[in-house]
């Protein structure tokens, strides 16, 4: 039995492991299409966004009914064969219609999909393995190495020259790889043993339900967490510079990714290559939290974290070296660590265990729409500054701005609290 659990673990893990690489593979892929044919625009960065992060809000509730009414482990191959399919017909669908609308909906489908099959996979490792906390610890590790191995791995295929002599371009290269790696979880995770489950049958109203309580206790959350966060001051500053840290993720990927690809030349290459980096400061980040967390307490760590990355957003525009630039986001990579792990312990360290969840769901709200806000305002505000501006110093603008608004409320908030 033993060997039989970590013949599942082994084949979980790899299934997982190529799965995640193929993610990073189609995010790379898309930032081709976005970069090649609508260069010089931030809109198109803040629709993908949208598009990538929506499904989660919408689907989380009904997914797992899903997974607890039918087969967990036919779920998950039926899936990673969808996905194959979706990703192979991206280039396809695109170089035909040549409207963008149509690969947002088809990446709204690939992670309506990618729910399902994440929430299938956790609710199966139990019935798969023998100790869910090695497990669980092993998945973080590999996945995590996966997904920075996808980035660097997915910005070189899209940039490679080499696709040319198959009269294919590098994104399109990427999908059909993408389409392969699902396919091969999918064979994995057909050898791994799980204990037969009965389906039961799932119905509609059920699922509509679902989703009414779901955002019924949504709602009640907000609600709760509006009035409790607003009577304690110190909470009041956590969440308040929750927000500006999606500013900061907001600019990361609505700003910086068009202004590395397209104004500097780095190509999607060198987002995969500072994508590594910013992957690698995130781990360290998380090695050294510990440390610096009994040094110097949550709240004087979102406070510097945010005027650091907020310092280097400014340095960063004035600089055109990869090299410093990357180092630069090397740093900014560990304090973004940093800066998230704060808000989780503080909330797990100093607030009952009867109030807690909400305040993680009232967190999980602001983080969403927070996130969906500012993407599409910056990239609202990119496309107008273009009006007036080429398309480079529009970038420029909004990064600087940007960065001194959160430099300035960062410390005003700080101020109240201390």
């Amino acid at each position: 039995m033993k060997s039989l659990k970590d013949k599942n673990l082994f084949l979980l893990t790899t299934a997982q492991s190529i799965s995640l690489f193929g993610d990073r593979l189609n995010n790379m892929a898309l930032l081709g299409i976005l970069g090649s044919y609508y260069s010089q625009s931030t809109f198109v960065f803040s629709g993908l966004a949208m598009f990538i992060t929506l499904p989660s809000i919408l689907f989380s509730p009904i997914s797992g009914i899903i997974s607890d009414k039918f087969n967990r482990k036919k779920i998950m191959i039926i899936i990673e064969i969808l996905r194959a399919i979706i990703v192979a017909s991206i280039p396809f669908i695109f170089l035909n219609l040549k409207n963008i609308l149509a690969v947002y909906f088809m990446i709204f489908l690939l992670y309506s999909l990618t729910i399902l099959f994440n929430n299938a996979k956790m609710a199966s490792i139990p019935d798969m393995v023998k100790n869910v906390y090695t497990a669980n610890a092993f998945l973080n590790i590999t996945g995590r190495l996966s997904i920075a191995i996808g980035i660097l791995f997915g910005g070189i295929v899209v940039d490679l020259s080499i696709w040319k002599n198959f009269n294919i371009e590098g994104w399109q290269a990427a999908f059909y790889i993408d389409a392969i790696t699902y396919i091969l979880s999918a064979t994995l995770i057909l050898f791994i043993t799980v204990e037969s489950r009965n389906s039961s049958k799932i119905e509609f109203s059920e699922i509509i339900e679902k989703e009414r309580s779901f955002f019924r206790g949504l709602f009640e959350d907000f609600k709760f967490g509006l009035n409790y966060v607003k009577n304690d001051i110190k909470l009041f500053f956590v969440f308040k510079c929750l927000i500006l840290t999606m500013l900061v993720i907001s600019i990361s990927y609505n700003i910086y990714l068009p202004y590395f690809q397209q104004n500097l030349g780095f190509g999607t290459k060198g987002i995969g290559i500072t994508g590594l980096f910013v992957g690698i400061g995130l781990l360290v980040g998380s090695l050294i939290f510990p440390t610096i967390v009994k040094k110097f307490g949550e709240i004087k760590i979102i406070t510097y974290s945010h005027f650091i990355i907020s310092a280097m957003f400014i340095v960063s525009i004035f600089i055109k070296e990869l090299f410093v630039l990357l180092m630069l986001f090397f740093v900014g990579g560990i304090f973004l660590s940093l800066l998230l792990m704060s808000y989780d312990t503080f909330i797990q360290s100093f607030y009952e265990n009867s109030i807690r969840g909400r305040l993680f769901s009232f967190k999980e709200f602001l983080w969403s729409t927070s996130f969906l806000l500012f993407v599409f305002l910056l990239g609202t505000l990119g496309e107008f500054l273009k009006l007036f501006f080429n398309f480079e110093r529009a970038i420029k603008i909004i990064i600087l701005t940007s960065g001194l608004i959160i430099i300035f409320l960062n410390f005003s908030f700080y101020r109240q609290v201390r």
